[in-house]
């Protein structure tokens, strides 16, 4: 137990992380992701919430398909961004205590929500702390980085796995 900087209060200790340049804590495990140390500096705290503890929406950013019938739809208030999922559910992301508070969907499982997290949940954290986000791929090649920007299913990933591949090739043969 510690006493906590942000909110105060008594609270246990929650792993950290490192991802996207910030340090998270959270009460989800990310295991995909490096630990961070207890002294490190946290940027962005992430707890879940009850479902029907979720309010208002906002006014409505947009609305985008992830795959199938899914739809994620992106809301603004004047305090906090928020972008829903149809299957795992609510983020509201508070720029001003550095909160990200997520109320889980009917669909929702571990896989899912991370991705969610660190996919679109982080870029629009990125967002609110005055960060450009781009959707992308990149490869280094021989030092030096390839950035592949595009709309979703344009090819970046593929690209950058063929550009990575024939990278490894030109290496190995000496090129």
């Amino acid at each position: 137990w510690r006493l906590a900087a942000r909110p105060r209060r008594l609270r246990r200790l929650m792993p950290r992380y490192g991802v996207f340049g910030f340090t998270i804590e959270s009460t989800m495990a990310f295991p995909e992701l490096e630990p961070r140390e207890a002294g490190d500096t946290v940027d962005w705290w992430i707890r879940t919430a009850p479902a029907e503890s979720c309010g208002s929406a906002g006014t409505s950013l947009g609305i985008d398909h992830v795959y199938g019938d899914l739809q994620v739809r992106a809301y603004a208030t004047e305090t906090t961004l928020r972008i829903a999922f149809d299957d795992t559910g609510v983020f509201d992301v508070h720029r001003s205590n550095r909160e990200i508070v997520w109320y889980p969907g009917p669909l929702a499982t571990e896989a899912a929500v991370r991705a969610d997290v660190l996919g679109r949940v982080m870029a629009l954290a990125a967002h609110a702390d005055g960060h450009f986000t781009l959707h992308a791929s990149a490869v280094a090649v021989a030092g030096r980085a390839i950035a592949l920007v595009g709309p979703k299913h344009a090819g970046k990933s593929t690209l950058a796995l063929a550009l990575e591949k024939l990278a490894d090739l030109y290496v190995e043969r000496g090129d």
